[in-house]
């Protein structure tokens, strides 16, 4: 999985306010594994993740899906529970990795396992520091 941070923002990322903002072109993997649910607080395993390292932050804070250019597949992306072991003091919401869901867009459906997404790229909307 590769990350394109989008032409047009000085290195890929803006800040508003405190708050980095990342715009980005998410690569699928090139084998899926289906999303397994966590037990509260634990997030999810499976899926795709995206990364903090990644995009040039150190945490992440949300995610926003918009989607692949193609319109064939969406997704959903699990965001950190609040008090997310090692958040740094007064952060809240953070963490280093979010684990990303991708579903058909014309059912609503996750992908099957072992389905190739790599020729696809979600558009990710990332808030952190």
């Amino acid at each position: 999985m590769a990350e394109y941070p989008l032409q047009g923002w000085i290195a890929g990322v803006q800040t508003l306010s405190d708050k980095k903002v990342v715009v980005t072109q998410h690569t699928g993997p090139t084998s899926y594994t289906q999303i397994t649910p966590g037990t509260a607080p634990a997030q999810p395993t499976g899926g795709d993740s995206i990364t903090a390292q990644a995009l040039g932050l150190k945490f992440i804070e949300a995610v926003m899906v918009c989607g692949d250019s193609s319109g064939k597949y969406g997704g959903y992306a699990f965001q950190p529970p609040v008090n997310t072991s090692g958040n740094p003091a007064g952060q809240g919401a953070a963490a280093t990795k979010v684990p990303l869901q991708w579903v058909v867009s014309a059912t609503g459906a996750e992908v099957a396992g072992a389905v190739n997404l790599s020729t696809f790229q979600l558009t990710l909307v990332v808030v952190g520091f």
